[in-house]
């Protein structure tokens, strides 16, 4: 590797949302589709009726499934059979490419059509057939009749009806009405999915109909709709190539059009584009966890505009460590067969799991692999390396922050460690004493309590009350935490902070401890109020995406995709293999933290700190008579060498000696 494959890649965060900080936060989008699009069809474009030719070309072509049928022949849009005969004959018709016969038996079909789901279904295949019949008219029609003859407007249209309406007005040459519904589509569908592919595939199909100029004024119109801006400046940069020839045609199959408006030269500029794999529980009890990481992905992939050179394929681990390997290996298997069916490189990297369990089954078939995977796994156990990255809030990096901001920005020394007793006692002792040799701190006593248990409590205090300490590190509950310092005396409060973990950062609890726990560090693995920029903007984007407010999930999605995008895209500029680029990143300023990574896989990462002060939490500040480590340098050392051999407390048992 040369010098210029040795740079590090540094990644912020800002520029990442001049896309996404662009969605409406007024309510209603202006490019959405207006209410009369299902109530009031009395506007009319006529584009020359529908004509034989429509039929024939319907007839030699649709043995393919058409994008928009999105529904399984011979089954309603619940997934279930139908027994219907005439929509079977119908379905049957129509897979042969007879879409006259076909829409016949679909008309015949309604009187035995009974429930909703069962109508439903019989309308969109109706729809359908008009449309590749050449009588989008006819179409928009029956589409508007249906639901307004249900009381229905457009905000209950359900994903196969809104494109039928896209590609019905796209037919019909409103190209306004016809993205609005593409647009809209793609909102419903969270950019994910067959359905989200089709409204794609519709919509940069559609935008091939305009001349230059045109497409130019579009731009402007749908300059807020980011699903659409990022189609219309692909088709810009399309457009930009030396080969591209501009042809006009008839918007009535727009559809069949694909690269029909470029007379291709040579081969095609762009290259093949990096599949990302996201192995997620989308189903089962761990599925909301899976939802609300894959929305932060979503996020990640708009705002680096990952769709013009890389692939989501998202899939459902339901939570369980076969499936994921099954699923990782369609994804091998899929890197494997477009590599031998294109000359070209091809790429696929991994995104998850996330839960611990299956993270660790999955990455041994991993690091077997030349596919990396990037985990959220929080599990200390997991072993990295190999193409095995992880991104989770562990233990250590937790610790690490906490006691950083303890000693540099309070000057916090001597520390008292009160942990529940069990399997995990000796986690925290390792985690601390990592972290205290480093920063010149002391653990002068350690004492275990029972979870849960008001009398182990008790004595706990009793001991701490007797130790001359600057705060208790407390890797428990909030609850419990609140009891051991409610039996503290007053004067022992003032002396001593409390120190504890991501588990504390829940504000219901936290007002249910203001006053007792004044003072306390914590660490926040998503500070939600922050005052930088780049947290407002993405919690901006996401509510206007989702509706809700993000969490750490979701924050972590996105820092895990952004980091994945920007450093494949760097190792394939400089020649690297995606490991390599992920290995070269030296920091990323993400939502959940300052993160870096470790020769071996290990993605480390600076959490925010927060403190409770007169009831509410806020970052920690460096107190004002307090000087932090970079500024004195040596009274650290000193400092240090005070402090050592050590006297640490275990049980009633003291140990002198260096503390391991």
């Amino acid at each position: 590797m040369n010098d210029q494959q040795r740079r590090f890649v540094r990644i912020g965060c800002t520029a990442l949302f001049l896309l996404i900080s662009l969605w409406g936060c007024s309510g209603r989008d202006a490019t959405e589709p207006r209410r009369d699009t299902v109530i009031d069809e009395s506007r009319r474009l006529p584009l020359g009726g529908e004509g034989s030719s429509g039929a024939a070309n319907g007839a030699s072509s649709m043995r393919e499934k058409l994008p928009w049928q999105i529904w399984v022949p011979y089954h309603d849009l619940t997934g279930s059979p139908v027994t219907n005969r005439f929509l079977l004959e119908g379905d049957q018709l129509f897979q042969q490419g007879a879409h006259r016969e076909a829409l016949k038996r679909y008309r015949s079909s309604k009187r035995l059509a009974k429930t909703k789901t069962e109508r439903d279904s019989v309308i969109v295949r109706e729809a359908s057939a008009l449309i590749v019949l050449g009588k989008a008219e006819e179409a928009l029609r029956l589409l508007s009749d249906y639901f307004r003859n249900l009381g229905q407007g457009e905000d209950t249209v359900s994903a196969p009806f809104a494109l039928l309406f896209a590609y019905g007005y796209g037919s019909r040459g409103d190209i306004d009405q016809s993205l609005a519904w593409f647009s809209r589509t793609n909102r419903m569908e969270a950019g994910l999915g067959g359905v989200h592919e089709a409204a794609e595939k519709g919509a940069r199909s559609l935008l091939q109909l305009p001349s230059s100029a045109d497409l130019l004024t579009l731009s402007e119109r749908w300059k807020t709709d980011s699903f659409v801006r990022l189609l219309v400046g692909r088709e810009f940069r399309r457009r930009n190539a030396s080969d591209y020839t501009y042809l006009q045609f008839s918007p009535e199959r727009f559809w069949e059009v694909g690269e029909g408006m470029r007379v291709r030269v040579g081969k095609s500029t762009e290259g093949p584009k990096t599949v990302v794999g996201v192995l997620l529980p989308l189903s089962g009890q761990h599925a909301p966890l899976g939802e609300r990481t894959r929305r932060g992905i979503e996020l990640a992939f708009l705002g680096q505009q990952a769709e013009t050179d890389f692939v989501l394929d998202v899939r459902d681990t339901a939570g369980d460590p076969m499936r994921a390997n099954t699923e990782y290996r369609e994804i091998l298997n899929r890197k494997e067969k477009s590599a031998q069916e294109d000359s070209e490189s091809y790429s696929a990297v991994v995104l998850g799991p996330l839960l611990s369990e299956v993270a660790s089954s999955v990455s041994g078939l991993a690091s077997k692999t030349s596919v990396p995977m990037l985990t959220f796994s929080k599990s200390s156990r997991l072993v990295t390396g190999l193409g095995v990255f992880r991104l989770g809030p562990t233990l250590e990096s937790q610790v690490s922050s906490l006691l950083e901001a303890a000693a540099h920005l309070k000057g916090l020394r001597r520390i008292i460690v009160v942990s529940p007793t069990g399997p995990a006692a000796e986690l925290y002792r390792s985690a601390i004493e990592e972290n205290v040799r480093r920063l010149g701190m002391q653990v002068v006593s350690e004492i275990n309590f029972v979870r849960g248990d008001d009398e182990s409590l008790v004595a706990a205090a009793t001991e701490v009350e007797e130790i001359a300490a600057d705060a208790i590190f407390f890797p428990g509950s909030l609850k419990d935490a609140s009891r051991l310092v409610g039996n503290l005396s007053w004067r022992k409060r003032e002396q001593i902070r409390m120190l504890g973990l991501g588990t504390w950062d829940d504000p219901r609890e936290l007002m249910k401890s203001q006053s007792i726990l004044d003072g306390a560090l914590f660490v926040s693995p998503f500070y939600l109020d922050s005052e930088r920029e780049v947290v407002q903007k993405f919690r901006e984007a996401h509510e206007n995406k989702y509706g809700t407010r993000p969490d750490f999930l979701a924050a972590q999605g996105f820092d895990a995709a952004t980091l994945l995008i920007a450093a494949t895209r760097q190792a394939q500029m400089l020649g690297l293999t995606a490991e390599e680029g992920l290995q070269n990143v030296q920091a990323y300023e993400g939502l959940t933290g300052r993160i870096s990574v470790g020769p071996y896989g290990e993605l480390h990462r600076v959490f925010q700190v927060l403190e409770l002060d007169g009831g509410e939490a806020r970052p920690a500040e460096r107190m004002s008579s307090f000087r932090s480590s970079e500024e004195s340098g040596s009274d650290i050392r000193e400092q240090e060498q005070e402090v050592n051999p050590s006297y640490v407390y275990r049980g009633d048992e003291r140990v002198e000696g260096q503390v391991e």
